[in-house]
Order: C-alpha cells, then sequence, then structure tokens
C-alpha cells in the first residue's frame, strides 16, 4: 500500500471486537423492542374490549401459580375491567429484569393503573395496583408471548 497507513492486527482485533459487539446490541434492542410491544399489545385489547386479541398474545401453555391458564386469566382479567367506560391503562415502571435471547426466555415487571368512567369489579384491584405485576415471555420463532403471569393475586374469588 503506498501513502496509506496498514492496520496492525491488534487494531483490526478491536474493530471486529466493536462490531461483534454492536451487532449482539441491535439483537438485544430488537427484542426489548419486541416485548414492550407485547405488552402494549395486551393494554391495547384490554382498552379496545378484544378477548381474542389479548388471547392471542398468551402462550398455549399459559399458567400461573394459582392455577390459571390462558382462557381463564383472560375472562377474569376481562371481568375486572368490564364495569369500566372509556378505559385507559397506564403501564408504569415498566422494566426488562431479564432476557435469555439464546433461549428465548424473558422476564418483565410493572405496575398497572386505570383510567375512566366506572370503577373496576371486585376487591381484586385494590391488590393489583400497589403490586408490581410479573409477566414471564417465551420467544416461539419470531413472536413473544406470555407463558407465565403473576398479578400477586388469586383472581378466583376476588372478583364479585
Amino acid at each position: 500500500m503506498q501513502g496509506g497507513r496498514r492496520l496492525s492486527w491488534r487494531t483490526l482485533f478491536w474493530v471486529l471486537l466493536c462490531f461483534a459487539w454492536l451487532g449482539g446490541c441491535s439483537s438485544k434492542d430488537k427484542d426489548e423492542e419486541a416485548i414492550k410491544a407485547v405488552v402494549e399489545h395486551f393494554v391495547t385489547a384490554i382498552e379496545m374490549g378484544d378477548k381474542t386479541a389479548f388471547k392471542g398474545k398468551l402462550h398455549l401453555d399459559y399458567r400461573d401459580r394459582f392455577g390459571h391458564d390462558r382462557h381463564t386469566i383472560t375472562d377474569r382479567i376481562f371481568l375486572i375491567v368490564s364495569e369500566m367506560n372509556q378505559l385507559d391503562i397506564e403501564i408504569v415502571g415498566l422494566e426488562i429484569e431479564e432476557i435469555d435471547t439464546d433461549y428465548g426466555f424473558a422476564r418483565l415487571f410493572f405496575k398497572v393503573k386505570l383510567h375512566g368512567e366506572g370503577r373496576p369489579r371486585g376487591y381484586a384491584w385494590e391488590e393489583i395496583k400497589r403490586r408490581n405485576i410479573v409477566l414471564h415471555l417465551r420467544r416461539t420463532g419470531t413472536e413473544w408471548q406470555g407463558i407465565k403471569g403473576d398479578l400477586g393475586i388469586d383472581l378466583m374469588g376476588a372478583i364479585f
């Protein structure tokens, strides 16, 4: 090379390492955005009263510690907000606590505030709004879905 500088092996190594690191970060950023989009999907589905859309983002194997499956948790969440009109759901403090992109697993937590006309049904809401909701997601292919949730309370008898 005339008139040009040659890169040393050390410089070349660091440049390649930086590119590899940036490539890994962008993948994680894409997963973080996809995970946040799942939460937004749940919020929009509840606000619109669309049980099918809500259930569509729950994995077929969804279970929680209280024995709810994807059908019962959907029915109970929609029952809590059934007496509210012009519902607006605010997600507060969303934090992705863990993302394992190799195995397609994520754990996040957040709080929920409900705004609108009317009141949530049952005493479950009083407990839920004080606690962090913990949501575990699994990636199947390119899509993230809820596999396990913890609202901090058993909704079975807390709605009526």
